[in-house]
């Protein structure tokens, strides 16, 4: 039977006359006192005095008896706390007391009881409460539910009790939520006013910060999960008690045992580093402060902005000014990305002109000051003159930092110079750019080279020819990875001496450059292999640009008149067969070559040029080539090569160009013409454009324009010459080859020879025949000639035959002929066997068999 204790024993005895009413009353009395460790009878007894109105004192009076004689049973405790929270006027205070009552009688099974003791007392946000509840609950629940005791804790402290704590925060805590420009003043303020020279009453912080939290948090350190460590120190810096956050901080630190100093650990992040490097800070320990910056510079190097804006904000605050200012001086002077730049560019732009102002302000002040007037009147004109060159070198700064970034970028440096206003500040920069910049890591072809062409000239400009020579030669020694780079220095050097020196000394600094080598191919192979490793020097031979450039000048140089004797001559002459062997000529230089032997009476050495250099160039590049030699070969006043000779480069070009698809008509036109000059030679020059005219017949749209204009000088200079047997058979041949829609002209046109011949009724069944490669919608201009035709020619009956075709074709001509035609070739013109003679009507018949080509139309012709 369950201890009553004596206490219970008597209160229970004093309630009785008052509390029990009537006979079911003492009948439950003496159930409970014949089995008083019978739950269910106490439980039956308290629900009797609530289902028939007992008031609430009544029921407590019979929970206080119960929980008395159950003192060590959290569940009857529980009912009792769940049955008290019910009531209309709820009092915590009882609540809170009964939980603690409970726990100081039960021992055991008080997971459930301390945790709604503890949710409780956290709802009252009174922190006396709350820690007695969390230490209670931690004694009497197992220590494997401890995390389930402190998770409420922490919750409150973070969601709740944090953010009232911060809502009473200083000036000075507030300081992280104010703008740049406002933090700088709020901090220079605090410096001038510790060094005197503004007179206002420093107001320090009587905050001490979230004592109660920062001791929970420190206490729970001490079980909290490894993995959980780095959360709960990034929230115990939130408490800003800093004299708590320092002192748990240490413990993760790293401590020299020599000197007893804390560095920083590499295993916190960089956050909660930095945390206690603002404790330092608010706690006034400067020295340990910019000692621990220093290893938190070199721990975290990629955060190196923001700790040396912090340093600059720390020096400030402290009146250290010439001390932030060469921080920040030397932070710009070390940036390497643009972002970061910018961040310190702002704030030492910021820094400089809040210090104006504030000493600016102070100055006007006429009320008696204890600093020295004339000394501050100097660093204020020494801060706007910082902050005027901060803003006039924005530009050179950001060229520093570019190249920080690559010093071996030229455009860089090109953008240096121009930055400059002096020739003398241009100079310093030139001779700085050649001395850092690495030739091989020069990654624009000719930009190394321009540069130190640029620097030659600036001193050329200003009459020092000598210097601008020596460093010129100097230039040229540097081992350019690009030709390109030394193009620039030997073009540029030949033509100032042009205008220096004369044209013998510009001609011979380029002849410097153009010494070809024994062995050419070779270093020319090396030099494209070796992958920028072999300087330009080695091929500088092999500039085409160089070449261009000497023989403008030895042709500029080269008297009108010269010969083959002159030596001037045969220098230009020689400078052009150079540059053929080494396959460097362009068809400029071909068509140029070739002028100035001729202009020098060398035709038949100028025939050699093309000869010899027509094969170095793709086939679109020989067909001009061809043309411009054909031209002067076929000259009477240049030319006296014989007409076979003439006749045998026709064939050559014509041989190596129509083999590459090339549409030669100028030159089939060409040698027609020339044809046609020699006597007796008519036949050759039809056949000649008819060659022209058939040479791409496998394919029925190459070419085809060309080809029409052959078709149409062949077949007209034969009616012309050589009479209508031969222009028959041009046309008969034409009409088969060209497709449908074009062979119609030539259809009519023979139709009109026939017609003209008195051959009326081949003229007529040649217009059949043309009829039937078109339909009449495609065909209008052949049906107008067919229909004067049978007005002139014809009588009704071949007019209504006529029209009868006609409507058969339009009705029945459902094939597009002239897609037959370039699909599979045209329908063949086949001749007829008979010759009618000039009154036959020549009808067209229906019924007719079939031809054994059902494409081929019969005509007799």
């Amino acid at each position: 039977m369950p201890y009553a204790h004596p206490h219970a024993v008597k209160e229970s005895m004093n309630g009785i006359d008052e509390n029990i009413k009537n006979d079911e009353d003492v009948a439950f009395e003496y159930e409970i006192q014949k089995t008083p460790q019978s739950v269910l009878t106490w439980k039956r007894y308290l629900q009797y005095w609530e289902n028939n109105g007992r008031t609430d004192d009544q029921i407590r009076w019979l929970y206080e008896r119960f929980c008395s004689q159950f003192s060590t049973d959290t569940s009857i405790w529980e009912e009792y706390i769940r049955w008290e929270s019910t009531r209309k006027v709820i009092g915590a205070s009882r609540i809170l007391s009964l939980f603690q009552r409970c726990l100081k009688e039960c021992v055991q099974d008080c997971d459930k009881i301390c945790l709604s003791y503890l949710e409780l007392a956290i709802e009252q946000c009174d922190l006396t409460t709350i820690r007695d509840a969390m230490n209670l609950s931690l004694i009497r629940v197992d220590t494997k539910m401890h995390s389930k005791v402190w998770e409420p804790v922490l919750r409150f402290i973070t969601e709740k009790f944090l953010l009232l704590t911060q809502l009473d925060s200083t000036q000075e805590e507030d300081e992280e939520n104010v703008d740049e420009a406002e933090l700088i003043n709020i901090l220079l303020t605090k410096g001038f006013t510790k060094i005197g020279f503004i007179s206002e009453e420093i107001v320090e912080s009587k905050s001490i910060g979230d004592v109660w939290s920062a001791q929970i948090l420190e206490r729970y350190l001490r079980v909290t999960p490894q993995q959980k460590q780095h959360e709960v120190l990034m929230t115990l810096a939130k408490t800003r008690d800093n004299s708590t956050v320092n002192s748990v901080y240490k413990k993760y630190l790293i401590k020299d045992r020599d000197s007893g100093k804390y560095f920083p650990n590499p295993k916190l992040t960089f956050s909660l580093n930095f945390n206690y490097l603002v404790t330092l800070e608010k706690l006034g320990l400067d020295e340990q402060y910019e000692e621990f910056m220093n290893q938190m510079k070199v721990l975290y190097a990629e955060n190196w902005v923001f700790l040396t804006l912090s340093l600059a904000r720390h020096y400030t605050s402290r009146g250290r000014l010439d001390q932030c200012e060469d921080l920040l001086q030397k932070s710009l002077q070390e940036t390497m990305k643009y972002t970061d730049f910018d961040r310190v560019y702002s704030f030492y732009l910021l820094f400089e002109q809040q210090c104006s102002q504030i000493i600016l302000e102070e100055l006007k002040d006429n009320s008696p000051k204890s600093f020295n007037r004339e000394e501050w009147v100097a660093k204020l004109q020494r801060h706007m003159a910082t902050f005027e060159s901060l803003v006039n070198s924005h530009d050179i700064y950001l060229n520093d930092l570019a190249l920080r970034q690559d010093p071996h970028v030229v455009e860089t440096w090109m953008k240096r110079v121009a930055l400059q206003e002096t020739p003398a500040a241009k100079c310093n920069v030139y001779a700085e750019a050649v001395l850092k910049i690495d030739p091989l890591k020069v990654n624009t072809p000719g930009s190394f080279g321009k540069l130190w062409r640029l620097y030659g000239d600036l001193y050329w400009d200003k009459k020092a020819t000598s210097t601008a020579r020596e460093l010129w030669a100097q230039a040229l020694k540097v081992p350019f990875p690009f030709v390109q780079d030394l193009e620039e220095i030997y073009l540029n050097w030949a033509e100032k001496e042009l205008d220096n020196e004369g044209i013998e000394r510009t001609i011979c600094i380029l002849e410097d450059a153009l010494k070809i080598p024994k062995i050419p191919d070779i270093l020319i192979e090396k030099f494209n292999s070796g992958r920028r490793r072999v300087p330009a020097q080695t091929v500088i031979f092999n500039s085409l640009r160089i070449w261009s450039k000497y023989i403008d000048y030895l042709e500029a140089y080269c008297p009108k008149g010269a010969t083959s004797s002159s030596k001037q001559f045969n220098k230009t002459k020689a400078a052009y067969n150079n540059v053929v062997d080494l396959r460097l000529i362009t068809p400029a230089m071909v068509e140029n070559f070739a002028m100035f032997l001729q202009s020098h009476q060398e035709v038949v050495d100028s025939f050699q040029v093309y000869e010899k250099t027509i094969p170095l160039f793709p086939p679109e590049i020989q067909y001009y080539l061809w043309i411009e030699y054909l031209e002067v070969a076929t000259s009477p006043q240049l030319s006296s090569l014989s007409p076979e000779h003439i006749r045998f480069l026709f064939e050559e070009a014509l041989n190596s160009l129509c083999s590459h698809g090339i549409d030669c008509k100028t030159i089939f036109i060409a040698y027609s013409t020339f044809e046609e000059r020699q006597s007796s030679l008519v036949r050759k020059s039809i056949e000649v454009l008819h060659r022209g005219a058939v040479s791409d017949a496998v394919s029925m749209n190459t070419h085809l324009e060309s080809r029409l204009q052959l078709w149409k000088m062949c077949i007209s200079k034969a009616v012309s010459t050589m009479g209508p047997s031969v222009a028959r058979d041009l046309y008969q041949e034409c009409i088969k080859v060209l497709p449908n829609s074009k062979a119609v002209e030539y259809v009519i046109n023979f139709s009109d020879l026939e017609a003209s011949l008195g051959e009326i009724v081949r003229a007529r069944e040649i217009l059949v025949y043309g009829a039937e490669l078109l339909p009449p919608s495609r065909n209008t201009e052949l049906w107008n000639r067919f229909e004067i035709f049978e007005l002139k020619h014809g009588d009704k009956e071949t007019y209504k035959d006529m029209l009868k075709l006609k409507k058969l074709l339009d009705s029945g001509m459902v094939i597009d002929s002239e897609s037959v035609s370039q699909a599979k070739g045209n329908i063949n013109f086949v001749a007829a066997a008979t010759t009618h003679g000039p009154n036959s009507r020549g009808t067209v018949e229906q019924g007719n068999s079939q031809p054994v080509n059902p494409d081929e139309i019969e005509l007799d012709i």
